[in-house]
């Protein structure tokens, strides 16, 4: 379906919303009339006083889009059942309270309840365990009426219903249901100016009852709203999510016009995209009766609808990436009970990512393990205890060593310093002799006690020959390394927008002397060649370094926003343009020269069997990386097409052994981006030599 269809389909669903609101505002006015008629015939002597109150209009928030117009997160409309402090009697509150809980409960559904309190006989669920925001909010729920902390929960509750006018007329049940809501109330900041919000996405039965009986729920509104839709099952490290302002949040917004009450982006493009998304709240100021009848509109503001938002990912590209991931991990488990030589049972998370090489747009990106954004609520305290962290986005938030993907870096750093020349030959020896005190031997010689014997640059790439780095570097010197390693953006904060970027950690001097108080040694030089020693980095800052060397030395800002229109599509707002951050100095011979080793790699090296007969020339590096324990890192980078590279993935699995496990996880990336259909089986089940 061509993008300007998909709008054209979304412009015509969003005037049907409108239209059915309309309708619905239409319909509960007229309820609203009957149900006063009958009030004024029971009672005609009633006080027509009037009361004035202010009733927010919330903003529609934009929609989010992958780039070819393919709806991530819509909206749909809803509707709410909310506290209005102007018209709430205090005599009444806690039987409204209590009357809505029984309704709401009749009808399937629930309402917020995070006191941390249980039923009688009462005792603290709050733990250890429990979230940071929960025993944060209990613990200022505390302090602001004055209670300790330390007293017992029985005391408690004690103290908020004498707080509340909660007597001995209510069952223990009751008390602890109005609690719950009370609670909640004083938590966003219940007033005048900040109503409740007590149920999102009621149905017309429930509306129906609350209007029929409209007399008794004094300061019970039926507001129309949206709630965010999520159209796929992935991207939820990207996307993100919205929930409401916490009281700490709160601090920092009201200065930028956000209530209480209001809903923000909580992590993801939500969050990094939110002061596009949110729209701005529209208000009516009215003049009540007693039977809450409109008298008069005193002055009003129409909503504003945020910003729909763009992304550069490619939805049907995500899934592939994601399911990619996802399978090569469960496969390498399962092959381990077979060849546990080859494929390590302790195979942990991963990620992986794939870029535009000469934009830095990214493609798709996948954590893994991952979540489902529809059921992350119900999920919460599951992911919460997962030792594998799947609430973290690996691509930008995981730090790690990349091994012999590092090797470019030194690669280029000798050449354009002159250590050596496309046609320099170093004779690997196995061992590296040196220095007596530290002789790092290369992987070849380690596991077959054999070598690469003589070897230019090109050759070392193709075959990952460490001892030919290790001599480069020697030269080089940490410092000159170290300075090459930062052209190309490792240790650096790409800045895409998304938050929860790390820093990462190149290896040098001040990194050692920062983790183990000890000074550099020329030892810890032949290591960084090879991408150890304290080099740490993450999967996004190794794709844009990748994406750098193919297209010749121009480092692109690695971003996910590419468009932002109004609501309606009729005008972008925002059109997102590649920013070149760096242009690093490779000539001609040192381009051709480490390009020549990385397609090598792929066609006859150690990613070999990764593409064998593959229907495009791809470039690629593979790499094995140490960790402190457990089996080594798989590590695997490539960039397609050779000739005229466009896109550049990096994938790394936690203790997946060496880079030829995994490098199956980029080549069905490949397949997707390039409309490929290859046999994969051929390759899944491979593991190349060395690293």
């Amino acid at each position: 379906m061509k993008p300007t269809t998909i709008v054209t389909r979304y412009r015509i669903l969003a005037l049907v919303g409108v239209l059915l609101a309309i309708l619905f505002s239409i319909l509960l006015f007229r309820m609203q009339l009957s149900a006063d008629a009958e009030a004024a015939e029971e009672d005609p002597f009633a006080s027509i006083a009037t009361t004035n109150y202010i009733t927010t209009i919330p903003a529609v928030r934009g929609e989010i889009l992958d780039r070819n117009g393919q709806p991530l997160v819509s909206n749909k409309q809803v509707y709410a059942i909310r506290f209005n402090r102007s018209g709430w009697n205090s005599s009444t509150q806690n039987d409204v309270i209590l009357s809505l809980i029984a309704l709401l409960k009749s009808h399937g559904i629930a309402h917020t309840d995070s006191l941390p309190i249980s039923n009688a006989p009462y005792a603290y669920t709050i733990s250890y365990g429990s979230t940071l925001s929960t025993r944060k909010t209990f613990d200022r729920y505390l302090e602001d009426n004055e209670w300790s902390p330390e007293d017992k929960a029985t005391d408690i509750v004690a103290l908020m219903c004498e707080k509340y006018g909660i007597g001995s007329e209510y069952s223990d049940t009751d008390k602890r249901l109005i609690l719950g809501v009370r609670y909640e109330m004083d938590s966003i900041g219940f007033s005048v100016l900040v109503p409740y919000t007590f149920a999102t996405d009621v149905g017309m039965d429930v509306i129906t009852a609350i209007k029929e009986k409209s007399y008794f729920y004094d300061g019970v509104e039926i507001v129309s709203s949206t709630s965010r839709v999520y159209e796929i099952d992935y991207a939820a490290h990207i996307l993100g999510r919205v929930g409401k302002i916490y009281k700490e949040e709160y601090e920092v917004l009201a200065s930028q016009g956000y209530g209480m009450n209001d809903i923000v982006g909580k992590d993801g493009a939500e969050k990094a995209f939110e002061s596009y998304l949110r729209g701005v709240d529209g208000y009516q100021k009215l003049r009540v009766d007693s039977y809450q009848n409109v008298v008069e509109v005193l002055s009003d503001r129409a909503a504003e609808a945020g910003n729909n938002v763009i992304l550069t990912i490619d939805s049907k590209l995500q899934k592939v990436t994601e399911d990619a991931l996802a399978n090569r991990i469960e496969e390498i488990k399962r092959l381990s009970e077979i060849d546990p030589d080859t494929y390590p049972a302790d195979v942990g998370g991963g990620a992986a990512i794939m870029m535009k090489v000469d934009t830095a747009e990214v493609l798709s990106m996948a954590s893994y393990p991952t979540y489902n954004l529809k059921t992350f609520s119900e999920d919460y305290n599951t992911l919460l205890e997962n030792e594998l962290t799947p609430m973290v986005n690996r691509v930008i938030g995981g730090a790690y060593p990349i091994g012999s993907v590092f090797k470019m870096v030194t690669a280029v750093a000798g050449l354009e310093e002159g250590v050596i020349t496309p046609h320099t030959i170093i004779n690997d020896l196995g061992r590296y002799t040196k220095y007596k005190t530290f002789q790092p031997q290369c992987w070849i010689y380690r596991q077959h006690h054999a070598t690469h014997g003589p070897i230019n640059v090109s050759m070392a790439l193709r075959d990952s020959c460490n001892y030919f780095f290790y001599s480069v570097a020697d030269e080089l010197g940490i410092d000159t390394l170290d300075k090459w390693a930062q052209l190309f953006g490792l240790g650096i904060k790409t800045g895409i927008e998304l938050p929860g970027e790390i820093v990462g950690q190149r290896a040098n001097a001040a990194s050692k002397a920062k983790v183990d108080r000890t000074a550099w040694s020329p030892g810890d030089t032949l290591t960084a060649a090879i991408g150890q020693s304290y080099s740490l980095f993450s999967p996004i800052q190794v794709c844009a370094y990748l994406s750098a060397v193919c297209n010749g030395g121009y480092y692109y800002r690695p971003h996910i926003l590419k468009e932002v229109t109004t609501y309606d599509y009729s005008s972008v707002v925002v059109s997102v343009q590649p920013e070149l951050v760096n242009t690093i100095s490779m000539s001609q011979n040192t381009y051709a020269a480490v390009m020549e080793g990385m397609l090598d790699a792929a066609e006859n090296g150690t990613a070999a069997k990764v593409f064998e007969n593959y229907p495009m020339r791809v470039g690629g590096k593979t790499g094995s990386s140490q960790v402190a324990s457990g089996t080594s890192h798989g590590v695997f980078a490539a960039f397609a097409p050779f000739d005229d590279p466009e896109v550049a993935v990096f994938v790394i699995v936690e203790h997946g052994g060496s880079g030829g496990n995994i490098g199956i996880i980029a080549r069905e990336m490949f397949d997707a981006y390039f409309d490929l259909s290859t046999d994969t089986q051929k390759s899944s089940g491979l593991n190349s030599l060395g690293s």
